[in-house]
């Protein structure tokens, strides 16, 4: 369906017009590489810094389990005593007295013989309490989640603009942020002049680790959804995508960002600069680990005064891929102030914020 109806051109002016929709075509290209867009529609009321200095909320990683008690011991029983031989008369000749001896030490023999069998059977034995707890040092070697900070609802807009072959593009993103302690969605929409725009939605649960999705959206001329089916273990994807495995802390290409930001809030020392944060990511047709290393300390001037930053870079992983980098505001909850997207050719995107807003 078209959204636009674009008058005749005259010669002279289709050059300009082809170049305009070239430009934005490619803008839509490069976002679809990245997989980010922000999120927004209706107004709102601003937002100052000092509001947005205390945005987040800190959950702690939850304690782990106590170990199981021992188990109790079973009681013993006690051995019958041995009934003792008689004893030989003194009239009993040499030969008499050899066959007591001997049958006396072999009922002796049978008579310790029983209940050293009755002990090790009824008794508990030292390897019992070892064999019964195996499950102890899986839960030991499950590292708990980090301690994540959860940003307070917001809408954010970006400014955007790229370059493609040097032609300059510029276009418009908005991101809408919501959460109420236990539910999240978010959603990105980027606007560009005579194309339309793309929309990426994200929605789901929050748990003691931070964002789990449950579904992911992909919107430009048809939706392309990813599912995350956590009953199964599984993620299932809407195109022609064979389903996987589901691993822990998986997020989408758009809730990567904000886990990013809610873990950098929840405990900032744990993240010093050289540091490098994984996280498995999905997006409408696959699943593969970005890993962001945690760059030095910059200061950036943007619309809403001087903001002093923490930039993370997700390196290239294979020829022909892109390098990701990402500016994070901790006076603003730690959300992403700046995105830059750059190509192997040098051609990037890049979307910086403007303004924020109440949803």
């Amino acid at each position: 369906m078209r959204l636009f109806s674009l008058p005749a051109l005259t010669p002279t002016r289709r050059p300009i017009a082809c170049l305009v929709l070239l430009a934005a075509a490619v803008l839509l290209a490069h976002l679809a590489v990245l997989g980010w867009l922000p999120m927004g529609s209706s107004r709102g009321q601003a937002l100052d810094e000092k509001t947005l200095h205390l945005v987040t909320r800190v959950l702690p990683a939850p304690p782990p389990a106590p170990p199981k008690p021992p188990p109790r011991p079973r009681p013993v029983t006690p051995p019958a005593p041995a009934v003792p031989a008689p004893a030989a008369e003194p009239a009993a000749s040499e030969t008499s007295t050899d066959t007591a001896t001997t049958t006396a030490a072999d009922t002796g023999t049978d008579s310790m013989a029983a209940p050293a069998s009755t002990e090790a059977a009824s008794a508990p034995p030292e390897t019992a309490a070892p064999a019964e707890t195996p499950a102890e040092p899986a839960v030991a070697s499950t590292a708990p989640p980090p301690p994540v900070g959860l940003p307070q609802s917001v809408r954010l807009k970006y400014d955007m603009q790229g370059e493609y072959k040097k032609l300059l593009y510029h276009a418009g993103a908005e991101l809408l942020w919501q959460q109420d302690g236990a539910r999240y969605s978010a959603r990105m929409e980027v606007s560009a002049f005579l194309i339309g725009s793309r929309v990426q939605t994200s929605e789901g649960a929050i748990g003691a680790g931070g964002l789990e999705p449950e579904r992911f959206a992909d919107k430009a001329r048809r939706e392309q959804a990813t599912h995350f089916d956590r009953d199964q273990h599984r993620i299932v994807f809407s195109a022609n995508t064979p389903e996987m495995p589901l691993p822990p802390g998986v997020q989408d290409r758009l809730s990567v960002f904000l886990q990013l930001s809610s873990q950098l809030a929840g405990d900032p020392g744990r993240y010093p600069e050289g540091s490098t944060i994984t996280i498995p990511t999905a997006g409408p047709r696959d699943l593969a680990d970005w890993s962001f290393v945690v760059g030095a300390p910059e200061t950036l001037q943007l619309r809403l005064g001087s903001q002093p930053t923490i930039k993370l870079e997700r390196a290239p992983r294979k020829e022909y891929d892109t390098r990701v980098e990402v500016w994070f505001a901790p006076a603003l909850g730690y959300l992403p102030v700046r995105m830059r997207i750059t190509q192997q050719t040098g051609d990037y995107i890049e979307q910086t914020l403007e303004s924020a807003e109440r949803p």
